[in-house]
């Protein structure tokens, strides 16, 4: 069965990219969440950082979207572009 024009291979450079930029993402979130919630300074809560924290919330979102799309390696170290 060829593979679905739905489905991306995890090798991809967007793919990576993509994945670098989450990596990033949820590390500034680790850092920043904790000092927000237990400092709370009103400079925080800016029109700028309360869309920054949305901009965030919707890629988070939009990944988890795409891992429904992405190809996974199986047991026998081939890559899967099907859905089961």
């Amino acid at each position: 069965m060829p593979p679905s024009k739905y489905i991306f291979s995890y090798k991809t450079k967007w793919k990576v990219n993509w994945d670098i930029m989450v990596l990033v993402l949820a590390t500034f979130n680790g850092i920043y969440i904790p000092l927000k919630l237990s400092f709370d300074p009103p400079e925080m809560k800016t029109t700028v950082n309360i869309l920054f924290d949305l901009v965030v919330d919707i890629i988070f979102i939009a990944d988890i979207i795409l891992g429904f799309l992405v190809t996974y390696v199986d047991n026998m170290g081939q890559e899967i572009f099907e859905y089961i």
